[in-house]
C-alpha cells in the first residue's frame, strides 16, 4: 500500500537529503587516531578552504574540491612542523583573505587564489615578528576592511585592495592608543562599528572607506563613558543594536545619522532589557530580551515601540527559556530553548505565538539535546544534538516532527561531536570524530540531488529495513521502473516492477541506498 504525502505543498519537503543523507569521511588528514582538527572552513567559488594539521606540517592552509583526491595541503606557510595557524578566512570577490604567521612576520594579512604561488603575504603591517593581528575581516564592493595594529597607532581600521601599497589605515581614530574597532558590519556602502576616540568612550561609528568619511554616529552615553553598542544587525536600511545608555541596556536603531539614532523601546522599565542575539528574519528583527516579568524570552520588532513585542513566553514565569543560537532559514527562525519541561530542545518560530513551537523532544523527557550549529544545505537544516542512545551527533530537519532525524551515528561507541558545519559546492562539510580516525573532515554529498525526484508523491513501503540482502517493496504499479542508487547517487540496479517486487542487495556494499519508482515513489534502505 502506498504511503501518500499529505499535500502537494509537502512534496518539496521530501528531498534526497532528508531520505538519503549519508555522511562520509572525506580524508583522514592526520592518519590514525590523531586529530587534524579542521577549522575555519570557508567556501570560495565552490572550493573549501580550511585550517588543519596533518601531523607533519603543523596547522596550515588546506583546500578541498569535495573528493579525497582533491583535498590537499595548499601551502606550508610556516615551514616544517611549526604552525602558521590560518584563521579569519574571508571570501572577497573570489579571493581568499586570511591571517597567518609564517614565523618571520608575525600574524599578518595573507591572500590566496588557491595555488601555492598565489598564496602570499599581503603586507607586513607591523614590521618584524610582532604581527599586526588583523581581525574583523569584512568586504565592501571588493575592498577588504579589517582592524590591525601597526605597532605605532594601536589597533585601528584598515583596508586593502590585495596589494602592499593598497593596504592602508583608513583613519587613526584614537592617535595615542588605538580605537580598537569591533562589532563590524556592512550596510550598503558603509561600514558600522564601535570604537573609541579617547574622548567619548566606545560609541557607534561609521566609515565610507575614507578618513574624512569615518565619523562617530552618536555619543549615546555622553562624555567619556561607553555605550558599547553590540549585536549590530541590519534590517532593511536600518541598523539595530543593543547598548548601555548609562542606566539601562535596551534596543536601539540608527539610520546612520545622529538624529536618527534612537531608542526603539524601553523593554524593561524597571531594570535591564538585555536584548541580545539580534537577527534579521525576512525583514523582521528577532532577538531575546526580558521585560522584567517573563524572563529572557523571544521578541520581535519592526523598529517601532508598538511593534516591539514578546513573541512567546516559552517557559512561563520569570525564569526564562534560555534560548540561544538564533538562525534564520527560509523565513523561519530556528533556535534552542527550554520550556521547563522538555529541556533545551529544537524550536522554530514564524514570529507569532501560535507559530513558535518545539519541533521535537530529541532527548526525551526533561533531559536536553542541546541543539547547536544550525546550517542550511540543499533546503535542509543540519545541526548537532545529543541523545542518550547516540551521544552528540549530526541531525537534520525541515522544520517538522517527521523530518527531524539523526543523519548518522558516526561514532557508534561515543560522540562524534560534529563542528564547523559549512556548505560548499552543494555539499555539507564538517569536522567529526568516528572514534577510529580522530577529529577529521567529513561531508554529505549533494551530487545525488539531481536524481532526487522533485515530483515524489509517496514513500515506498520497504521491508525489512535495515536488511542483510533481500527486500520486499509493496504498492507499486505494474510496469513501473524501480531504480536503486548508492550513496554517491550512482545507479546500481533497475527493475521492471510488479505490485510486489523483491530486490536483492546481497552483493551490494553495506550502506544507504535510495529507491525511486518512475511514478514518484521514494525511500531509502540500509544495507547492513
Amino acid at each position: 500500500m502506498r504511503i501518500l504525502l499529505f499535500t502537494a505543498a509537502l512534496l518539496s519537503i521530501v528531498s534526497l537529503e532528508q531520505l538519503f543523507a549519508q555522511a562520509t569521511l572525506l580524508l583522514d588528514i592526520n592518519s590514525g587516531i590523531n586529530n587534524s582538527n579542521p577549522t575555519s572552513m570557508t567556501d570560495v567559488n565552490g572550493v573549501l578552504f580550511f585550517s588543519a594539521n596533518d601531523g607533519v606540517n603543523g596547522v596550515e592552509l588546506w583546500k578541498s574540491s569535495g573528493i579525497s583526491s582533491g583535498t590537499a595541503l595548499l601551502k606550508d606557510i610556516a615551514i616544517g612542523s611549526a604552525n602558521s595557524g590560518p584563521a579569519n578566512l574571508k571570501n572577497v570577490s573570489g579571493t581568499l583573505y586570511f591571517t597567518a604567521d609564517d614565523g618571520i612576520n608575525g600574524i599578518e594579512l595573507w591572500k590566496s587564489d588557491g595555488t601555492i604561488n598565489g598564496t602570499v603575504l599581503v603586507k607586513d603591517i607591523n614590521v618584524g615578528v610582532s604581527g599586526s593581528t588583523p581581525s574583523y575581516l569584512t568586504a565592501i564592493n571588493g575592498t577588504l576592511y579589517f582592524t590591525a595594529n601597526d605597532g605605532v597607532s594601536g589597533t585601528e581600521l584598515w583596508k586593502s585592495d590585495g596589494t602592499d601599497l593598497g593596504t592602508v589605515m583608513v583613519k587613526d581614530i584614537h592617535p595615542t592608543a588605538g580605537s580598537n574597532p569591533a562589532e563590524v558590519i556592512v550596510i550598503g556602502t558603509s561600514l558600522y562599528f564601535k570604537a573609541t576616540d579617547g574622548t567619548n568612550g566606545f560609541e557607534l561609528w561609521k566609515s565610507d572607506g575614507t578618513a574624512i568619511g569615518t565619523v562617530m554616529v552618536k555619543d549615546i552615553l555622553a562624555g567619556s563613558g561607553s555605550s558599547s553598542p553590540f549585536y549590530l544587525t541590519q534590517v532593511g536600511s536600518l541598523l539595530f543594536f543593543s547598548c548601555f545608555d548609562g542606566s539601562d541596556v535596551e534596543l536601539w536603531k540608527s539610520d546612520g545619522t545622529n538624529g536618527g539614532t534612537v531608542l526603539v523601546k524601553n523593554i524593561n522599565p524597571t531594570g535591564l532589557g538585555l536584548p541580545a542575539e539580534l537577527i534579521n528574519v525576512s525583514g523582521v528583527l528577532f532577538f531575546k530580551a526580558t521585560d522584567g516579568t517573563n524572563g529572557i524570552e523571544l521578541w520581535k520588532s519592526d523598529g517601532t515601540a508598538g511593534g516591539t513585542t514578546l513573541i512567546k513566553d516559552i517557559n512561563p514565569g520569570a525564569s526564562g527559556s534560555s534560548l540561544v543560537f538564533l538562525k534564520a532559514v527560509n523565513g523561519i527562525l530556528y533556535f534552542r530553548a527550554d520550556n521547563g519541561i522538555n529541556g533545551a530542545e529544537l524550536w522554530t518560530s514564524n514570529g507569532f505565538t501560535s507559530g513558535t513551537n518545539m519541533i521535537k523532544d530529541i532527548n526525551t523527557g526533561a533531559a536536553s539535546s542541546n541543539p547547536t550549529s544550525f546550517t542550511q544545505a540543499n533546503g535542509v537544516v543540519y545541526f548537532v544534538a545529543e541523545t542518550v542512545a547516540n551521544g552528540v551527533e549530526l541531525w537534520q530537519t525541515s522544520g517538522t516532527l517527521s523530518s527531524t532525524q539523526l543523519v548518522m551515528d558516526i561514532n557508534t561507541t561515543g560522540s562524534s561531536s560534529p563542528n564547523y558545519l559549512v556548505t560548499s559546492n552543494s555539499r555539507l562539510f564538517f569536522s567529526a570524530n568516528d572514534g577510529t580516525n580522530g577529529l577529521e573532515l567529513w561531508k554529505i554529498d549533494g551530487t545525488a540531488l539531481a536524481i532526487a525526484s522533485a515530483q515524489a508523491t509517496y514513500l515506498l513501503n520497504i521491508s525489512p529495513n535495515p536488511t542483510n540482502g533481500l527486500i520486499k517493496i509493496e504498492g507499486l504499479k505494474a510496469g513501473e521502473v524501480l531504480s536503486v542508487f548508492d550513496n554517491m547517487g550512482l545507479l546500481v540496479q533497475e527493475h521492471q516492477a510488479e505490485e510486489i517486487i523483491t530486490v536483492d542487495l546481497t552483493n551490494e556494499a553495506s550502506g544507504i541506498y535510495m529507491l525511486r519508482s518512475s511514478e514518484g515513489g521514494l525511500s531509502k534502505v540500509v544495507k547492513q
